[in-house]
């Protein structure tokens, strides 16, 4: 049986990343890194202790043009507190990164109208926000629509984000598209194909996919 590899979670806003991430600590995992903290700390070395998002981004894309794609996760992937599960990466040069050092994929998605909805009490920024504009900061900050394989942005630039980049290179998909408990099982069920090699790198098996279809939406 192998041993668990570094996993990288990804996928759009309000999708149940957060639950995926803490049954993998569950599993087996040391701990979480979240991307947007250590950004976060690093500005807060340099005297910005509360700043917005946009600001993180423009540093994290800066810092990553100039060092490459580990600046930020590589000193915690030295240490040996690990396997860990890396959360949330935005670049592409990132995943891509993470996935030279050898980590796993997971892409965990959820329908927009739910996400919609669920992000109301989750996400402060996106409180407010009808269904539509909802689905227009998907497009501006991800390049991702309500529909998983059409609509893309294709960025030109690897340190620009894409999560069609990461769903087409994911080792396993998550879909969240029924309730909690169900989207702790099948990450449950993903950890141990990760560990009799039917998910990774170099397994035979391909991209697995977990859950449901998920559902298609037509809004006029």
């Amino acid at each position: 049986m192998r041993q668990l590899p570094d996993v990288v979670v990804v996928g759009p806003p309000v999708a149940g990343k957060g639950t995926v991430s803490k049954v993998l600590v569950e599993c087996g995992y040391g701990s979480i890194i979240d991307t947007g903290s250590l950004v976060r700390a690093e500005l807060a070395t340099l005297g910005e202790t509360a700043p917005e998002r946009n600001r993180q981004g423009a540093y994290a894309t800066e810092m990553i043009r100039r060092h490459g794609g580990g600046y930020f996760v590589d000193p915690w992937l030295e240490s040996d507190q690990g396997p860990y599960v890396i959360d949330g990466p935005r670049r592409q040069i990132e995943i891509d990164h993470l996935l030279g050092r050898g980590a796993l994929l997971l892409f965990v998605d959820a329908p927009i109208d739910w996400r919609h909805e669920w992000s109301s009490a989750r996400d402060t920024e996106r409180d407010g926000l009808t269904r539509s504009e909802f689905g227009d900061k998907d497009m501006l900050e991800w390049g991702y629509k309500e529909y998983p394989l059409h609509g893309f942005i294709k960025h030109n630039d690897p340190h620009e984000r894409n999560l069609r980049h990461a769903l087409g290179h994911a080792h396993a998909i998550l879909n969240n598209t029924t309730s909690r408990e169900t989207l702790e099982h099948l990450t449950q069920l993903c950890v141990k194909h990760m560990l009799t090699g039917k998910v990774g790198q170099g397994s035979q098996w391909g991209q697995r996919v977990y859950g449901l279809a998920m559902p298609q939406f037509v809004h006029a």
